[in-house]
């Protein structure tokens, strides 16, 4: 949230929807009505069994538990639009953050903020329940008559940290679910996967080192030496292979050294390259039909 208010260049850099159109993935890819019409029935069905919870609760604030217990139901009830309700209807209607950034930044803030603030809520509440349980005397000491509500400045300062300090999660209908990348399905989370391959190439590494070191003490079986041999040349082999199956910047850079370039990676630069060359010798050797920003080549 704190980018939203206060750094609009910084918002912009990390939330800037000029990088491709919502329709280039199709909309029935990123819809899902009969789920969505089950999350808008559930949270109508679960605000309205909590009406009567929370009338009864209320009669018993006598007791430090039904205050918090209080506490988390209020946080549920603001919560359920946006998890529930918010939620069905973007899943009907296939949205995703570019197509309503605004709207999905704001409910994916909040919807954090209650729900940070709930699973500390019922980390407090199991806690008042073991100290009760376990010691009287300190339950009471802790948690008698307005101490209770002090407890629950904790997880309403650690709601308004996450609300303002950190990133929110934004709704994917591709995926029918919150994220914190704003373009999942659309750009790839360069973070994740420059770790899935750092993590598949230590992974080898380390099964080399200790095996290795293990059998320098200890007697093993010819096989386990064969993998172990196996294992380190596969060491400094296996990052070629993951790098070129994982890592799309290195796999499209070794199509066009040898002359294969994928249509989809072509800019229209490439391509106005490639007609001034062909207008030189007297042939046109492409057709230029941009789309998105992008174009498709036709060798003739």
């Amino acid at each position: 949230m704190n980018l939203f208010l206060f750094d609009p260049n910084g918002y912009e850099k990390l939330y800037n929807c000029s990088a491709y159109k919502v329709e280039d993935v199709p909309i029935e890819k990123r819809q899902d009505i009969v789920w969505g019409l089950i999350f808008v029935i559930m949270f109508v069905l679960y605000e309205l069994l909590y009406l009567p919870c929370i009338y009864s609760i209320t009669k018993h604030l006598d007791q430090a538990c039904y205050k918090f217990m209080l506490f988390i139901g209020i946080v549920d009830i603001i919560c359920l639009p946006v998890c529930a309700l918010i939620h069905g209807y973007f899943a009907i209607t296939g949205a995703v953050f570019c197509s309503h950034p605004t709207f999905i930044y704001l409910a994916g803030s909040f919807g954090f903020f209650f729900w940070v603030i709930e699973s500390s809520g019922d980390i407090i509440l199991a806690v008042n329940r073991c100290v009760e349980v376990i010691s009287p005397i300190w339950g009471e000491r802790l948690y008698n008559g307005k101490r209770a509500w002090l407890w629950m400045l904790p997880p309403m300062i650690y709601g308004l940290y996450v609300l303002f300090y950190t990133k929110p999660i934004l709704f994917s209908g591709i995926y029918f679910a919150w994220f914190f990348n704003p373009h999942v399905g659309y750009i790839d989370d360069f973070g994740l996967v420059s770790f899935l391959q750092v993590l598949a190439i230590s992974i080898v590494n380390i099964a080399t080192g200790l095996i290795y070191i293990y059998m320098q003490f200890f007697r093993i079986s010819e096989a386990i030496i064969y993998i172990a041999s196996f294992l380190w040349v596969t060491a400094h082999g296996l990052p070629s292979l993951i790098y070129l199956l994982m890592n799309k910047t290195i796999r499209n850079d070794t199509f066009a050294l040898f002359g294969y370039v994928p249509s989809q990676q072509l800019s229209v630069g490439h391509f106005v390259g490639a007609k001034t060359a062909g207008t030189k010798t007297g042939h046109s050797t492409a057709k230029i039909a941009p789309k998105n920003n992008m174009a498709n080549i036709n060798i003739h």
